[in-house]
């Protein structure tokens, strides 16, 4: 098989319906050393997975989830498509990352000040960002 040209999968989860889901479905999919890159779009359910050969083992481990998922189909991708796929997998690890040391400094900041100015306010606030971050 030619290592440039890739499939793209297109799968439509039913009962995706937030980032617990996309987790679950990322852990799934994560021993497949087919499986390249995934990209979620949650509001529309829908599941992009790039990969190389035949879709039929992630759709087998997409199915023993049981989030109602159907195969929309399958097609060949260039490398084009696939260098903007890994970089705007890579763009949103990095915005990720950003928002997290925000939410952490945040977290900080405010259970210091809180205790400082013994406040419950900000310590509770505080607590709520630290809550978000390990989210």
């Amino acid at each position: 098989m030619n290592k440039n040209i890739l499939n793209r999968t297109t799968y439509k989860e039913a009962k995706m319906d937030c980032l617990w889901e996309e987790n679950i479905i990322r852990i799934k999919l994560e021993g497949l050393h087919s499986t390249a890159t995934l990209k979620f779009e949650i509001p529309g359910r829908n599941l992009f997975v790039m990969h190389e050969g035949n879709a039929g083992p992630i759709t087998a481990a997409i199915d023993s989830l049981h989030f109602n998922s159907s195969l929309i189909k399958t097609q060949k991708i260039d490398d084009e498509e696939r260098l903007l796929f890994s970089h705007t997998t890579a763009h949103q690890k990095k915005l990720l990352w950003q928002v997290l040391s925000i939410n952490l400094s945040f977290f900080v900041l405010e259970i210091i000040t809180g205790f400082i100015s013994s406040s419950m306010n900000f310590t509770a606030d505080s607590l709520d960002m630290f809550a978000d971050a390990i989210v």
